[in-house]
C-alpha cells in the first residue's frame, strides 16, 4: 500500500518524485528508506516522495515481525504506485526516481523485468540489493533456513532490540522465486542506476550485486563500496545518492 508521501516546501505541481521501496519492514519501523525520501524533499534536492508499505508484514501480539511474502504481490504495489503517480497532478509522471533498499532493489529488478519501458522511471539508488535466495548467506543456512518451520531473517539492529523477523513456512516457495539476475540477463534498459555495497556483506553476496549493476547497465563509477555490512551507513552515500537522483530528474 502506499505509505507517507513527501513534498518539498517549494512547489506543489509536476513534481519529479522518487518512490521509497524499503526490506522487510512493518509500515511502522523506521529505515533508509524514510532518511532518504526526507533528505531529497529537503533543500538543495526539493523531490517529492512516495514510500511502499509492502502487505502481509505483521506485528504479532509476542512482538515477532512475521513476512508473508509474495512476490507478485510486491511487484502489483510498485505497478500500482506508478498508476498513482500517473494521475495525480502533484507528480511528474515523466520524472520518477526510485530508492531501493535490500529486498526493495529486488523487488524493483522483477519489475523493470516485467516492464521493460520502465513507465517513467528514469534512474534508481539500489542499497544492498537483496539478488535472490540463491546468494542470501551461505549454501548451508539457506538450506538450513528452508527445513524449519520459518526462516528468521532478523537483521543486526533486530537483535540489539531483540525482534525476531522471519518468514513463515507457507511463503518459502514464494522466497524461491527472488533471484532476479536469470531475469535480468536480456534486459536493454534506459535508467540510470547507482548501486550501494557493503564490502563485507554477508546477508546477501556482493558478487551478485555487482552483477545486478551490470544487468542494468549501470556505470563503473556509480558502483558504489563501502567498509560495511548488509545494512551500510546512511550518512556514508546519502548526499552522493541525493545528487544522483536530483540530477538524473531534474536536469
Amino acid at each position: 500500500m502506499i505509505g507517507p508521501i513527501y513534498l518539498p516546501e517549494e512547489g506543489r505541481k509536476n513534481l519529479p518524485v522518487v518512490i521509497g521501496l524499503t526490506g522487510f519492514l512493518h509500515f511502522t519501523e523506521r529505515g533508509r528508506c524514510e532518511a532518504a525520501l526526507e533528505r531529497l524533499a529537503s533543500s538543495p534536492y526539493n523531490l517529492s516522495g512516495i514510500k511502499i508499505n509492502f502487505p502481509g508484514i505483521n506485528i504479532k501480539c509476542n512482538g515477532d515481525i512475521e513476512c508473508e511474502f509474495n512476490l507478485q504481490d510486491y511487484i502489483a504495489e510498485l505497478r500500482e504506485t506508478i498508476e498513482f503517480i500517473r494521475q495525480d497532478k502533484i507528480f511528474n509522471s515523466e520524472k520518477i526516481g526510485v530508492f531501493a533498499s535490500s529486498l526493495g532493489a529486488g523487488i524493483f529488478g522483477h519489475y523493470l523485468a516485467q516492464n521493460p519501458d520502465s513507465h517513467g522511471i528514469s534512474s534508481a539508488v539500489l542499497v544492498s540489493p537483496f539478488t535472490g535466495w540463491s546468494h542470501f548467506a551461505t549454501p548451508y543456512l539457506r538450506e538450513a533456513k528452508l527445513t524449519s518451520d520459518r526462516a528468521l531473517i532478523s537483521s543486526t539492529q533486530d537483535y540489539q532490540t531483540e525482534i525476531i523477523r522471519y518468514i513463515p513456512k507457507q511463503c518459502f516457495p514464494e522466497v524461491r522465486k527472488t533471484d532476479v539476475l536469470p531475469v535480468l540477463r536480456d534486459s536493454d534498459l534506459q535508467i540510470e542506476v547507482m548501486t550501494i555495497i557493503g564490502k563485507y556483506d554477508q546477508v546477501v553476496e556482493p558478487k551478485s550485486m555487482k552483477k545486478m549493476h551490470s544487468a542494468l547497465h549501470g556505470k563503473r563509477g556509480n558502483l558504489l563500496k563501502y567498509r560495511a555490512s548488509h545494512e551500510v551507513p546512511h550518512e556514508a552515500y546519502i548526499e552522493r545518492a541525493a545528487s544522483f537522483l536530483a540530477n538524473s530528474l531534474i536536469n
